[in-house]
């Protein structure tokens, strides 16, 4: 598995460099002709940026993966209100909404927690992404944040096709996906893997309440203390904190 693991590794890691000039020509195309594409061009320049960029966030997600695993990828923890790395992370997402409506539920007063705001932005995208899977036309995608003793959840629930129970274990894993038609097409299930991987490393945990036919809702929890010091969880290696302000 180690072995299998590097060579995943060192594969991915070399495929940045000819990613990085596709990405970079298709840019210049899209600068150079603009002007001079029809509709149908235009989509296709479009529709291959899109590809680019979906293949450079899998190859960045998989190898932050294994630096969490390795305890190697650093946290960059300061003072953060959870509310306001929601709604960015909400407002990315505006543009794809369509039909759909996405509401943030957030009491009035910050909630101030020491976190690394770029992981946690991040794993609300994965989470929000997921949710925007499952949402038909018409339906609402919730993100809600709620202080629980010495605790703040935030939840992100859709009223889709919902998951079995017997799946809700799994879907944590690395490389673990539903049964679901349309995640086993469009998902390489490694969002969710990265999303536990990174609360953990927050000392925080991660989970789901899902049912078929009523929606799911994945939530995860962040301590409103600073923790600094404390190993990942999962592993025993020391976990990299550097406090910023």
């Amino acid at each position: 598995m180690q072995t299998r693991d590097e060579l995943t590794h060192m594969i991915v890691h070399d495929l940045r460099s000819p990613l990085t000039l596709v990405t970079g020509y298709v840019d210049i195309l899209e600068q150079m002709a603009s002007d001079k594409l029809n509709p149908d061009e235009a989509e296709c320049v479009t529709g291959a940026k899109q590809g680019a960029d979906d293949m450079r966030d899998m190859i960045t997600t998989l190898l932050d993966v294994g630096r969490l695993e390795a305890g190697e990828m650093p946290l960059r923890l300061q003072d953060h209100d959870l509310a306001e790395i929601a709604r960015k992370a909400a407002d990315r997402f505006t543009p794809v909404l369509r039909d759909r409506t996405l509401r943030c539920e957030m009491p009035p007063e910050p909630m101030v927690v020491s976190c690394d705001a770029d992981v946690i932005r991040r794993i609300l995208e994965n989470l929000i992404s997921n949710a925007l899977k499952f949402t038909e036309s018409d339906g609402t995608i919730r993100i809600n944040l709620e202080r629980k003793g010495a605790d703040v959840t935030i939840s992100v629930s859709d009223n889709g096709e919902g998951i079995p129970r017997d799946q809700h274990e799994h879907i944590f894993e690395k490389f673990g996906q539903t049964n679901s038609g349309r995640q086993h097409r469009h998902s390489t299930g490694l969002g969710l893997a990265f999303c536990r991987l990174a609360v953990e490393a927050h000392q925080g945990k991660i989970g789901v309440q899902s049912e078929p036919g009523k929606g799911s809702t994945f939530w995860f929890t962040l301590p409103t203390r600073n923790q600094s010091g404390v190993n990942y969880a999962g592993n025993t290696q020391p976990a990299h904190f550097e406090r910023i302000g």
